[in-house]
């Protein structure tokens, strides 16, 4: 019995998002073949196969699951069952009957909001930072989950500022393959492992105003809150010094 547990994705992140099972438990799945998406506050990663067999799924999609979790087994003994063909008598012709419909004059019952609503990791940190109760925020997402779009709105409502951000990890754009080594080995993996944790784009770079400004052109604001904020700070970077602890 193979256990698939949640991989060390490096960046200081302890913990993930089971997004969505890509096959289920019962299913005989092929060595390397994705099973599962989970995503970090920084990217999305899949989960992968180790050996073929049949999977016995663990955790449920939605559940925060901490690194080294149990996510699913693999049975890497049992064989693939063939397709069964079965004949089947043609059923008779189903007689339904049409009935006028009468009007519910009951009062409707007003609906409320679910207890378990989820977020993404992105958006729980987003609610965290401006301490908003999640139970507040109306779910778009998918398996009714809250997302970014979600929380734009929500502002908007509140009349809460916006600020124009970017995730930041290296300074230029083609250092996005030198970054991916380093990720390989915080995590001890190589490059050429289809199971690494890596970010799903090369846009983690130093970005400058127009190319921000051009980013969030639909919310003219962010940029103007970001810069105000900028101009409220008073540091010195030293130069041609090395800064490593």
């Amino acid at each position: 019995m193979i256990e698939i547990k949640v991989p060390t994705v490096g960046e200081s992140i302890s913990e993930v998002q089971l997004l969505r099972w890509n096959k289920k438990t019962g299913e005989y799945v092929e060595r390397d073949e994705v099973i599962a998406e989970l995503e970090s506050e920084k990217a999305t990663f899949e989960v992968n196969a180790e050996k073929a067999g049949v999977l016995t799924t663990i955790a449920a999609e939605g559940d925060q699951l901490k690194i080294g979790e149990l996510l699913a087994t693999i049975d890497d003994t049992a064989k693939a069952i063939s397709p069964k063909v079965e004949i089947t008598a043609p059923k008779p012709p189903v007689v339904t009957t049409v009935q006028t419909a009468v009007p519910d004059t009951k009062p409707a019952v007003p609906q409320t909001a679910p207890v378990d609503v989820k977020a993404t990791p992105l958006a729980s940190a987003m609610l965290a930072e401006k301490k908003i109760d999640l139970a507040q925020v109306k779910a778009t997402g998918p398996q009714g989950k809250v997302v970014k779009d979600d929380l734009l709105k929500l502002a908007k409502e509140l009349g809460l500022p916006l600020l124009a951000t970017n995730d930041l990890h290296y300074t230029y754009r083609e250092d996005a393959k030198h970054h991916a080594a380093l990720l390989c080995i915080n995590s001890g993996s190589t490059l050429s492992d289809p199971k690494r944790f890596k970010f799903d784009s090369d846009e983690f770079y130093f970005k400058d105003a127009a190319t921000m400004r051009r980013i969030f052109k639909d919310i003219e604001e962010a940029c103007e809150n970001t810069l105000l904020i900028a101009e409220r700070c008073d540091t010195t970077l030293r130069e041609n010094e090395n800064l490593l602890p």
